[in-house]
């Protein structure tokens, strides 16, 4: 789909506004296509371009249908942005918990597990 990769660009262009109005007309007209995905780049959109709380609730709502490890340091470090150190550091060691208890091995994951580790030292 066009509008998905469009609004891809538009996040990687800084265009926060414009990538969020296409994700929610591609909600709107195709609830189900690659809804983890989309949800996601909605989520980093409305997060850049300062929303927010409305930031944190889809990630969290992404976190809790077990979205990837990717969302779960996403919406960490959104959680320490907003001062919610304690909150954030349980998601950071559910990530590094999680890689040693199934002994990830993809080097998509390693590299999120990577990061909650880097902040799990920085807090």
């Amino acid at each position: 789909m066009l509008t998905f990769g469009l609004a891809q660009a538009l996040l990687a262009d800084g265009d926060h506004a414009g990538a969020r109005r296409l994700l929610e007309e591609l909600r709107a007209e195709h609830k189900a296509y690659r809804r983890n995905e989309a949800s996601l780049l909605f989520a980093r959109a409305l997060e850049l371009g300062g929303d927010s709380l409305a930031a944190l609730d889809e990630y969290e709502n992404l976190a809790a249908t077990g979205s990837g490890l990717e969302v779960k340091v996403r919406h960490g470090r959104l959680l320490r942005s907003l001062g919610h150190t304690t909150q954030a550091r349980a998601v950071f060691r559910e990530v590094v918990d999680h890689a040693e208890r199934f002994k990830l091995a993809h080097e998509e994951e390693l590299s999120w597990v990577k990061a909650a580790r880097q902040e799990l030292e920085q807090s």
